[in-house]
């Protein structure tokens, strides 16, 4: 099983489109979460690490998010919903308003996956299995 963090600093450590919304990406789960747990500080903590980002004190999400999302390849916005969907269960659970914003992300298309699949993958996760399903799915 390969840690989350590793699959993606492994595919994107290079990719400037990626990194560069890799705040833009802390910001969203952040807003739509509307709640600020632990967790949730030590995920956005450990992949500004990982990918080398140094902290700001504030940050607000580029009023562009989406256009910025919708003008990258069609691999790499399936991997930022991918980042999202773990960004939303770093509490342990996906609920109602992680779902609401995945089906916005969704309706602009953004985000490919149906919802029952994704909710398959955070199902899975609770149970202990990690996202490797997820992550290997192209």
């Amino acid at each position: 099983m390969i840690s989350a963090g590793d699959w993606f600093y492994a595919k994107y450590w290079q990719n400037n489109d990626f990194r560069n919304l890799i705040y833009d990406n802390l910001e969203f789960i952040a807003l739509t979460k509307k709640s600020f747990y632990p967790t949730d500080y030590l995920f956005a903590r450990y992949f500004l690490d990982l990918f080398d980002i140094p902290p700001v004190k504030e940050h607000q999400l580029s009023m562009n998010y989406y256009d910025k999302i919708s003008k990258l390849s069609p691999e790499i916005q399936r991997d930022i919903s991918k980042f999202l969907l773990i960004g939303f269960l770093a509490d342990g659970k996906l609920g109602s308003l992680e779902i609401r914003g995945l089906k916005n992300l969704q309706q602009k298309g953004i985000v490919p996956y149906d919802i029952e699949l994704i909710k398959q993958w955070a199902k899975k996760y609770e149970q202990g299995y990690g996202f490797d399903e997820m992550l290997s799915n192209e």
